[in-house]
């Protein structure tokens, strides 16, 4: 049986809150699924800040939003079906097997098409 792979969303949360979210979890490896991964309103969660941050705090920040992240011409559905899709849940998959790990998207909860069929795995 497979581990757990939690997901969360950064939204309009602290940094420090964000962290807290995942110590109490014990998470070791936090997968970044962000198409953007960066934001004006949030500096805290742009890709350069937040790894050296999750690093720092002893979690190991792995990037898939390439593989994994919303906003897809034709719909996310359909980029399910891509070889990049398959590529990356196996990934995530994989780093699940060995270590306590979390996804992540900007939203605070999953009502959008990404974390939807994220969280149906």
């Amino acid at each position: 049986m497979g581990r757990v792979i939690y997901s969360i969303g950064t939204s309009k949360r602290e940094l420090e809150d964000f962290l807290d979210i995942l110590k109490t979890y014990q998470i070791k490896a936090a997968v970044d699924v962000r198409t953007f991964p960066v934001s004006k309103r949030f500096p805290q969660f742009c890709q350069e800040t937040l790894s050296k941050v999750l690093e720092y705090s002893g979690i190991k920040y792995i990037y898939l939003g390439f593989e994994l992240g919303g906003l897809r011409r034709g719909g996310y559905a359909k980029h399910t079906i891509k070889e990049e899709y398959e590529r990356g849940i196996n990934r995530l998959e994989e780093m699940a097997m060995s270590t306590n790990t979390v996804f992540f998207v900007v939203k605070s909860s999953f009502l959008n098409a990404t974390g939807d069929i994220l969280q149906e795995l």
